[in-house]
């Protein structure tokens, strides 16, 4: 959890960045050249926090201008092929019948891309805007993941991270078979301190520069920790985990407190590659994978080993990096079952 992409919009909330910033070092976002003009004072308040992350070298704009064209390529070939025929004559349809659209800047795309979605018809031009392109939301949502995916291979140290579980899905889909399968491992903490939302950034990087070895010995452990999973996922590894994993919450919840941030419990779900391939079907059956969501009332974590067959047919090297899914919607459940302190 060290430098963190976030997707698929160019604005970062602030809240996700409020919870996120205090475990990563430098949070990203994609975001073309001279683009930099926001209405609403929502927008404007989540692009202050970033330019405020920015200049304390907590926050970098990717700039997808600096893609290839081996990896506009790479995109375009992932859509052709995951668009087929038949998908795009529904999608088509739908779209025509829609009054809904994705807004995506043309500095996100190359010309190709943007001339095969119009002429396939799930997207068009508006000649009063004309740094952008319209998408049928679905097709705009599948291509920002593969846009994040991409910018994370080429960028530094960089693992994928957004707000929603669906994002990651429209890139990764469950498999019932085991066949040209990667595997990968859901672990679910749900009991990790962050600051709520009505912290100050400025109170939050104070607080990381003044416990600085403290969140860095925990980012290691966690760090190590994921790396074990990967090569080793065992209940024993799991079960040690959570203990260890109680005892460092604790002390970074007190040192908060003591420090008057105002402390939320939250949940944060990351999507682990596993290492080695031979036999890891033996282990699908050591873990439940609806404690997924069952284990949330109660454990520290939930683990589950499942089977995703990639959209694309790259292989089995289709996301050697983390991805980091941090939901809204489950800190929800958390704090209306009272573990806001």
């Amino acid at each position: 959890m060290n430098k963190l992409l976030y997707y698929p919009s160019i604005l970062v909330p602030s809240a996700w960045l409020k919870r996120s910033i205090l475990y990563s070092d430098c949070i990203s976002t994609i975001c073309p050249y001279n683009v930099d003009n926001f209405e609403g004072f929502e927008e404007n308040r989540a692009l202050a926090d970033m330019k405020y992350l920015e200049s304390c070298g907590q926050f970098e704009f990717s700039r997808p201008e600096r893609l290839g064209y081996m990896e506009f390529d790479s995109i375009l070939n992932d859509l052709t092929k995951y668009l087929s025929k038949r998908k795009l004559k529904t999608i088509r349809e739908h779209f025509n019948n829609s009054h809904y659209s994705y807004q995506i800047y043309k500095g996100k795309m190359d010309s190709d891309i943007i001339l095969y979605l119009i002429e396939e018809g799930v997207a068009y031009e508006d000649p009063n805007v004309c740094d952008s392109i319209f998408v049928e939301p679905g097709v705009g949502l599948l291509y920002m993941s593969l846009l994040a995916f991409y910018s994370s291979q080429v960028a530094d140290d960089y693992d994928t991270a957004t707000d929603k579980v669906m994002n990651f899905s429209r890139v990764f889909g469950r498999s019932n078979t085991s066949e040209d399968c990667s595997y990968y491992s859901n672990l679910l903490i749900n009991k990790l301190p962050r600051p709520s939302s009505n912290n100050s950034l400025e109170d939050i990087i104070k607080f990381k520069e003044q416990h600085y070895q403290e969140l860095l010995h925990f980012r290691i452990y966690l760090n190590n920790w994921v790396s074990k999973i990967q090569q080793n996922p065992t209940h024993s590894i799991i079960n040690q985990f959570e203990d260890e994993l109680t005892s460092y919450s604790l002390e970074i919840k007190s040192k908060m407190k003591e420090r008057g941030l105002n402390v939320l419990y939250t949940s944060l779900e990351i999507i682990i590659p596993l290492a080695v391939q031979a036999g890891i079907s033996n282990l699908l059956g050591n873990f439940d994978v609806n404690s997924l969501v069952e284990g949330m009332a109660g454990s520290t974590t939930s683990q589950g080993i499942q089977s995703f067959k990639p959209k694309f047919h790259r292989g089995k090297d289709n996301m050697k990096s983390l991805t980091y899914i941090d939901s809204a919607f489950r800190s929800q459940i958390l704090e209306s079952q009272r573990r806001t302190e």
